[in-house]
């Protein structure tokens, strides 16, 4: 009897450990931080911004729903919150997925550059910030937010670099923690770049996301030096009609011997401080 209890015991034991273990598996995935993770959502923009301990970041969400099996491959079952939701701009390759964002995930922010337009797409996603109580923040010159010890982002809206709005202009985003410094251009164009560059803004980047998935109107030669980026980030659709990313960006960043990484490609892409550091290529 003493024995067969002992068994018992054993059994219960080894249960107990087996669900403690998957539990710190599911729950505790063991990932370098800090990352980013460049969503592939085809012909569109989005990507995930994570430190470990603090807060989630989101910039962007693209054209469709796609972006929501990506959070759920790159988010703990623990994980059901957003800190910050940040819309680079308008377009419909960058917004449409936020609608379902938001209704599934408890978003704390929303940062963009007014106006909210007043078309459906605008219209609903506010209806659905106001539905779910998201608090608003409008960014008409620029802003810093911190994210933890030695991290967090800049963030400049082109009107205050004297850039007459255009359906493009973007929020720029540089992201900096730890090795990791990351510089999210949207769409912006080559104005854009112009007057960054006549500026004082901090712009050196280990990490550049192309902007506008590659397109020619951006991207320049001045620009993509000052940022002194060993990466270049596309991302873009398969076999876009758009032609993206264009020869003549690639071949740029070609010539300065940036490694070109593309979502249309590789799928998504994670880019984490310990790669940098061991110079990893970033998709690996």
């Amino acid at each position: 009897m003493r024995r067969y209890l002992s068994e018992n015991r054993l059994k219960i034991a080894a249960i107990i450990i087996g669900a403690i273990c998957l539990f710190w598996i599911f729950w505790f995935p063991e990932e370098a931080f800090p990352a980013v993770i460049f969503f592939d959502v085809g012909q569109g923009d989005s990507a995930l911004i994570r430190t470990g301990s603090g807060p989630l970041v989101l910039i962007d969400g693209g054209p469709d729903n796609r972006v929501l099996g990506q959070l759920g491959e790159n988010l703990s079952y623990r994980e059901r919150g957003i800190d910050y939701l940040i819309i680079s701009h308008f377009h419909d390759d960058h917004i449409t997925g936020l609608i379902e964002t938001l209704r599934r995930f408890q978003v704390g922010r929303l940062i963009y550059a007014p106006p909210i337009p007043s078309s459906p797409l605008g219209e609903e996603l506010l209806a659905v910030t106001r539905e779910k109580a998201v608090e608003l923040v409008p960014i008409k010159r620029e802003a810093a937010i911190g994210l933890g010890p030695d991290c967090g982002l800049t963030i400049i809206n082109p009107d205050i670099l004297g850039v007459p709005a255009d359906e493009n202009n973007s929020l720029i985003v540089r992201f900096y923690c730890s090795d990791l410094r990351i510089l999210f251009t949207g769409d912006n164009s080559a104005r854009v770049e112009t007057a960054l560059l006549a500026s004082d803004y901090e712009l050196s980047a280990a990490v550049l996301k192309a902007a506008h998935h590659g397109s020619k109107t951006a991207s320049g030669d001045a620009f993509l030096r000052a940022t002194g980026a060993k990466y270049l980030i596309i991302s873009s659709g398969a076999d876009n009609r758009f032609g993206h990313p264009h020869p003549e960006v690639l071949a740029r960043a070609v010539s300065l011997g940036m490694i070109i990484v593309r979502t249309d490609k590789e799928g998504s892409i994670r880019v984490s401080a310990d790669q940098l550091r061991a110079g990893k290529r970033a998709a690996d």
